[in-house]
């Protein structure tokens, strides 16, 4: 049913050579702007392998997935973003998105200056990524409104999380579960756990290995 729409989004965005494959797939779009550029910095062009937009869960039944994109959008490998999602980019905005990209559903990508993400980063469901405060603030130290979002690689965000202008976190990061982080914590060592408001170190030597992640339930008995 959306199948058209992606042929036109390939063959709109890309170079004819990459856009016969397909490599990007759109489900339930709504195209706001589609003004600024996309490109795929990839050895590899495989049909589907940047997906955007979901069937919905049971959790987050809307479908719909909004692009808005004025910038430039870059996508350096696989992508999976999840239904209910949204991607805004202003006019001086640069997204960059690293291989093996996996969001769940309700991802807000609001990229007004620069936000850049590693390889193998999955982010859990109703995160928000924001590098503007869209309102500049006075006060003896004046604050410029804005400042880029740098996410190191494999880091893993739980639900509701909340990522403002100039957070910048290190390789093998865990981020908690309603977390909202707004400064640098590429200081502190690969494999730490941040959590709270405003997040903070809780934990070192922790990481989540994304080939056995399932959950392993105790046999329970009556």
């Amino acid at each position: 049913m959306y199948l058209p729409v992606s042929v036109w989004f390939n063959f709109y965005h890309l170079p004819l050579k990459q856009a016969f494959r397909l490599p990007i797939l759109l489900r339930a779009p709504r195209l706001s702007c589609c003004a600024g550029s996309v490109c795929i910095e990839a050895e590899r062009i495989r049909p589907g392998m940047i997906r955007l937009g979901g069937r919905g869960t049971g959790v987050f039944s809307r479908p719909q997935f909004l692009w808005e994109n004025r910038g430039r959008v870059v996508f350096r490998g696989t992508c999976r973003i999840g239904s209910n999602s949204l991607v805004s980019v202003g006019e001086r905005g640069v997204l960059t998105i690293g291989n093996n990209f996996t969001a769940g559903t309700s991802l807000e990508l609001i990229c007004y200056h620069r936000i850049s993400f590693g390889e193998n980063t999955l982010v859990g469901w109703d995160n928000v990524f924001c590098d503007t405060d869209f309102h500049r603030t006075r006060s003896e130290s004046p604050s410029s409104g804005y400042a880029p979002i740098e996410i190191g690689d494999e880091n893993w965000f739980g639900m509701k999380c909340i990522v403002l202008k100039g957070t910048r976190t290190p390789n093998r990061c865990i981020v908690g579960a309603g977390a909202v982080l707004a400064k640098d914590y590429s200081s502190l060592p690969e494999k730490c756990l941040l959590a709270g408001n405003p997040a903070m170190l809780k934990k070192t030597d922790i990481y989540l290995d994304r080939n056995d992640d399932r959950i392993h339930y105790s046999t329970y008995e009556s």
